[in-house]
């Protein structure tokens, strides 16, 4: 996971889920809209066509355990912000009435499009939106 989160110096915003939990997945439709909106564009081949503002991840819960234990992240969902080589900006238990939460620090620590495009022509945005990380 630390690869993932330094590999660029925009925001990123995982969200810690399970497929058993409801209030993730009603979680799950604000964050994804949220991803569309701010994150990566790909076209569909998978070739990144427009850098975001924010990067975005996910971490399933029941297959990674212990990194989400180590993480701090026993209430679901959980979200983890980071900054690439600046750290871990945030880290909140996040049910769908505290989204705002989320959008607040999208508006605080993200750069803007022109960063992300500058960021982008130095091989900095490498990862898909929303991919999974795991251990």
């Amino acid at each position: 996971m630390l690869d993932f989160v330094v590999k660029d110096e925009r925001l990123t915003i995982i969200k810690v889920y399970a497929t058993w939990c409801k209030t993730c997945k009603a979680f799950d439709l604000r964050f994804r809209k949220l991803a569309t909106q701010e994150g990566d564009k790909y076209d569909k081949q998978g070739n990144m066509v427009e850098p975001g503002r924010v990067r975005f991840a996910e971490i399933d819960y029941n297959q990674n355990e212990e990194l989400c234990q180590l993480l701090g992240a026993e209430q679901l969902p959980y979200i983890l912000a980071y900054k690439g080589a600046s750290g871990k900006m945030d880290d909140f238990q996040a049910g769908p009435s505290h989204f705002k939460r989320v959008i607040d620090l999208v508006d605080q620590y993200a750069g803007t499009a022109k960063e992300a495009a500058i960021l982008a022509e130095e091989g900095q945005v490498l990862v898909p939106d929303l991919e999974s990380v795991s251990t």
